[in-house]
């Protein structure tokens, strides 16, 4: 599973770095826009999150509506496994997997230290009752003076098998302090065309900002192996100047 690869990844590299930014191969990263982010803060899209200035649309600041959806906390009653599980639009079917879900990942949570799980409850408001969160787990920045408690809790977790996309997010809130406000990022997760720049051009044509999303197609199989999509190169070069154009940065 990715997350052992995050957690290897940092272990293999004690940090002297200013933080970690992890991303799967095929998500886009406007990276004129994560220029704008406090690489002293956890980066997630967490609905506790601050919002990061943006000078292309100013007043989108405090506007949820203008932004991508956050990550979920657990309900009471998690949707069960879903009988076609290749039905990708039932975005919560983890929690209700025997293999993967709430029953396999609360025994790790019940094992980190006790002021952690109440840093947690202090996001979640959830009076004591035990609120794991969940989503997306192709964007994610730990800052460096957080990496040893994000990689020893998430070794926690990796002792069992806990879906990523529980056992990252619930690490990212477990260990961030809540007096240091995470960044929110502006996340999309898609499935459907356009995979490629047209879509964060798509989204500002909307109002909105693209961060990142998941997930990017730079290319596809053909009879002759992989090939990248002609002009999808450039095409990414020319996205980025338009971004940075957008937050009043130079590129080059």
């Amino acid at each position: 599973m990715a997350h052992h690869m995050l957690y290897q990844a940092m272990a293999e590299n004690p940090c002297g770095y200013d933080g970690y930014l992890w991303a799967p191969f095929d998500t886009f990263l406007n990276v004129p826009r994560l220029q704008q982010f406090d690489k002293t803060r956890f980066w997630y899209h967490s609905p506790w999150a601050q919002y990061v200035a943006n000078p292309a649309i100013p007043e989108a600041a405090e506007d949820k509506t203008r932004h991508a959806r956050p990550l979920a906390p657990a309900t009471d009653a998690p949707d069960a496994y879903p009988e076609n599980p290749a039905d990708r639009y039932n975005q919560n079917w983890w929690w209700g997997t025997k293999e993967y879900g709430l029953e396999v990942c609360v025994p790790a949570f019940e094992k980190v230290p006790l002021y952690m799980r109440e840093r947690l409850a202090q996001y979640t408001g959830t009076d004591g009752k035990t609120r794991l969160v969940g989503g997306s787990s192709d964007t994610i920045y730990i800052p460096g003076r957080h990496a040893d408690a994000f990689r020893e809790t998430l070794a926690i977790f990796l002792e069992t098998t806990c879906f990523l996309e529980i056992a990252t997010p619930t690490t990212v809130h477990l260990v961030a302090p809540p007096t240091e406000p995470i960044l929110f990022v502006d996340h999309y997760w898609i499935w459907d065309p356009p995979l490629n720049a047209t879509f964060v051009r798509n989204k500002w044509a909307e109002g909105l900002e693209v961060d990142t999303f998941h997930s990017f197609h730079w290319g596809d199989h053909s009879d002759r192996g992989w090939r990248a999509h002609p002009g999808i190169v450039e095409d990414t070069r020319l996205v980025f100047a338009q971004s940075a154009a957008r937050q009043g940065i130079e590129w080059k």
